[in-house]
């Protein structure tokens, strides 16, 4: 006799729920595009901005609704809970696409011909960041009193020195040990209810993405628009250079004059 092994059919309540994941993620995406120039190396304030408002925060409004409105109508959650329900599948949905997001964007874009140029201590400046973030990232959770918010100059370094490729990253790590904590009841997630500590982490993983995304943008956007003078600048140079041979070797920009001492 020839039996066949089947996959068993998800609940009709499980295939609703992926439908509101993946609806909730198509409108992400929709969102994001709607949004004028948007680039996906979030080089700017306002791709990022976009990424926030449009992809994370109205995106996932599907989703939630959804999944807590399939739940109410199984019977696993009442009436009253719906509001409660979405709010956290709402805030966490959210988070993780802030979170998961711009790493998942920069492994894409990574390219290895790029990162063999780096420089040994630009490694070595690299692994230090993510040896104190993680360090100071364990002892915040580790103790009774919140200090959640001490990663934070670890986030900002890594968004000044080594923009989305070091912030991103950090920000990921931050959260997941956060995340892990909270599971675990460590340190400040010690002695609460599970709605007060997922408050808790939820505000922490928002902070800690927006400061990574945000200050990562700012940053990137700030130096690519002063290596764009520069190339402007370098351009001019050049074709003065063309127009008037003899200024070649005169300094460009040219020095500030000095004002004539008062005393003539």
């Amino acid at each position: 006799m020839d039996q066949r092994r089947t996959t068993p059919t998800p609940p009709p309540d499980e295939l609703l729920r992926r439908l509101g994941r993946l609806t909730g993620q198509v409108m992400a995406r929709i969102g994001c595009s709607a949004a004028p120039g948007f680039r996906v190396e979030l080089d700017r304030l306002r791709d990022a901005v976009a990424l926030v408002f449009l992809g994370a925060l109205t995106g996932m409004l599907v989703s939630a609704v959804i999944g807590s409105g399939v739940l109410v109508l199984s019977g696993a959650l009442t009436t009253g809970d719906f509001w409660p329900t979405w709010a956290v599948w709402w805030t966490g949905d959210a988070m993780g696409v802030l979170v998961i997001t711009p790493v998942l964007l920069l492994l894409g874009a990574a390219r290895r011909p790029r990162w063999a140029g780096v420089r040994p201590l630009r490694w070595l400046e690299a692994a230090l960041l993510a040896a104190c973030t993680c360090t100071v990232t364990l002892l915040a959770v580790s103790s009774s009193m919140n200090l959640l918010y001490l990663v934070s100059p670890c986030l900002i370094w890594a968004a000044i020195r080594f923009q989305r490729a070091g912030a991103a990253p950090c920000a990921l790590l931050v959260s997941t040990i956060a995340i892990v904590a909270a599971a675990g009841e460590w340190g400040p997630f010690a002695g609460h209810d599970l709605l007060t500590n997922m408050a808790t982490l939820q505000a922490f993983n928002g902070i800690t993405a927006l400061t990574a995304l945000l200050l990562s943008a700012v940053v990137t956007e700030r130096r690519n628009t002063h290596e764009e003078i520069r190339r402007v600048c370098a351009q001019l140079a050049e074709a003065l250079s063309r127009l008037d041979p003899g200024a070649a070797a005169e300094q460009w920009p040219p020095p500030r004059k000095q004002k004539p001492d008062g005393g003539g």
